[in-house]
């Protein structure tokens, strides 16, 4: 075989060998990706008033939402186990988990409403200011279920945070009047 046909050969032989890698890391990761549906999954095998090691599920349960990409976050049905998994947790469990999720989740918040239209980000803002608004009215002017006056100053302090620093321009002004409503329900706890 002639020198030219060896380096078309090699050549071809080494596309083909990184082709099949590409592909078969593919495969291998598949599994891997964290979607509401696995989190779902998780909560309903080991849910945390069953774990035999609440403090290695609650950090696992931490670890898969951090996991999670910013429109992901949004699941409706995602949220509602949550929040039963988080009314399940003690002070002190609610606390850590808090802090292993805070800042990652609302840095991938920040990023899925940059990465929104305008329209799309103003329609979510709406929707959660009128959840706000019943919540409130539902919780009689009190904190969420769940959280005490501190783990809610901690939740809108590390917001305000994320807000500040990874909103762009067209986004903190889309944001605004949710800003403006989480701080006068802060003020009304007061």
């Amino acid at each position: 075989m002639n020198r030219s046909a060896r380096v078309w050969l090699t050549t071809a032989t080494g596309l083909a060998v990184l082709w099949l890698g590409v592909a078969l890391f593919g495969w291998l990761s598949t599994g891997w990706e964290t979607t509401p549906q696995t989190i779902l999954a998780q909560i309903g095998a080991d849910p945390l008033e069953d774990a035999a090691d609440r403090d290695a599920n609650l950090r696992g349960l931490a670890d898969a939402v951090n996991r999670l990409p910013g429109a992901a976050r949004m699941d409706p049905e995602l949220g509602e186990a949550l929040r039963g998994e988080f009314e399940a947790m003690t002070p002190e469990e609610r606390s850590l988990y808090l802090d292993l999720t805070l800042p990652r989740g609302f840095e991938e918040l920040m990023l899925a409403f940059n990465a929104m239209e305008g329209a799309e980000r103003r329609r979510i803002v709406g929707e959660a200011t009128a959840r706000m608004d019943e919540e409130m009215a539902r919780a009689g002017g009190k904190p969420p279920e769940g959280l005490d006056e501190g783990q809610l100053q901690r939740v809108v302090d590390e917001g305000m945070k994320s807000f500040l620093s990874d909103a762009s321009a067209e986004t903190k002004l889309d944001l605004q009047p949710l800003v403006h409503r989480m701080q006068g329900v802060m003020q009304g706890l007061r």
